[in-house]
């Protein structure tokens, strides 16, 4: 399927696919503790963010590599016209782990968002504890950091602000750990 056969194939269809390797694939739908996490993101942000810098929820990104993926959430710092199906200057993207996401999708999908030019930095959250890993891109390529607790904030170099965990998780219940049987 070529990119184009994709976005014409994809307006016409009610659940929501990223487009990787020329093959439309079915994206799972989440938790609910998955989408407070995305929601409270996209909030946090929203009242960080100066510019012309606006956090998007699952907005489509374009790889040089031609896959379409969507992020939970993504803050793009482009000028987009109101058609634009697709972020048009992502600095900073925020996965919310998930159960049914494999170890080689999560890979993937990050090479993906690495092989994007404007991106920043990459922060990947968890959704059964407090926790975050921050990969961020300098001169000397990606590092990463991960950040837990009550007390920890996100530091977004990329756009100047911190994210509290605290805010990332607000009204999100952990489940108790399983008993050892």
């Amino acid at each position: 399927m070529s990119a184009a056969e994709f976005l014409a194939w994809e307006a016409e269809q009610e659940d929501r696919y990223e487009f990787v390797d020329g093959q439309p694939r079915l994206m799972a739908g989440g938790t609910h503790a998955h989408h407070m996490i995305a929601l409270n993101i996209a909030i946090g942000l929203r009242g960080r963010l100066a510019g012309p810098c606006n956090p998007l929820v699952e907005r489509k990104l374009v790889t040089p590599q031609g896959n379409y993926r969507y992020p939970d959430v993504l803050v793009d710092c482009g000028k987009p016209t109101s058609r634009d199906l697709a972020a048009d200057e992502p600095r900073v993207v925020f996965e919310v782990e998930s159960p049914s996401n494999t170890t080689i999708d999560e890979m993937e999908r990050m090479e993906d968002f690495q092989s994007i030019s404007t991106i920043q930095q990459i922060v990947i959250v968890s959704q059964t504890k407090l926790r975050a890993r921050i990969y961020t891109r300098d001169d000397a390529g990606w590092r990463a950091e991960t950040i837990a607790g009550e007390q920890a904030a996100l530091d977004l170099s990329a756009l100047g602000c911190t994210l509290p965990l605290t805010e990332i998780y607000d009204r999100v219940e952990f489940e108790p750990p399983a008993a050892n049987a």
